[in-house]
């Protein structure tokens, strides 16, 4: 948790410094890093949430619109819950049993990449609103013994 605490300081921090620069609207590709939440519903009413942390790229067309992909990773650790019913057979004469299991397992976010198409619409010489959509990807490790 210290990592993300001083991540986010420093993000921060270079908003602060970049926000007392001239904006400057202009055409082109840009890039950034950025630090978000992911939540993956699990099971019913479980959920696993992971912090992010992320490199994003982009070419903005115009003032207006731009194409933007981010690739990142998690940060943390999850313990995952594993609930179900477990069906078994016997070998001698094929009858099945069922048995519920409640189990935990650690689980990680390995890697997240994602496009959206970005929509801005400006409202002062220094702020835009957005609105992005576009298709992610997850991919998660599971290890034994949470």
């Amino acid at each position: 948790m210290k990592i993300v605490t001083r991540l986010g300081a420093l993000l921060l921090g270079l908003y602060s410094f970049s926000s007392q620069a001239d904006i400057l609207h202009v055409n082109g590709y840009y890039q950034g890093i950025g630090i978000g939440s992911t939540q993956i519903d699990v099971y019913e009413s479980d959920s696993i949430q992971f912090t992010t942390l992320y490199g994003r790229f982009g070419y903005q067309f115009s003032r207006y619109f731009a194409l933007e992909g981010r690739i990142g990773f998690g940060l943390n650790d999850e313990s995952t819950p594993l609930n179900g019913i477990v069906y078994t057979q016997n070998p001698q004469d094929g009858s099945l049993s069922s048995e519920f299991i409640k189990s935990e397992i650690d689980s990680s976010l390995d890697l997240q990449t994602s496009i959206f198409v970005k929509a801005n619409y400006p409202i002062s010489s220094r702020a835009d609103m957005f609105l992005f959509g576009g298709y992610g990807r997850n991919k998660l490790s599971y290890n034994e013994g949470a």
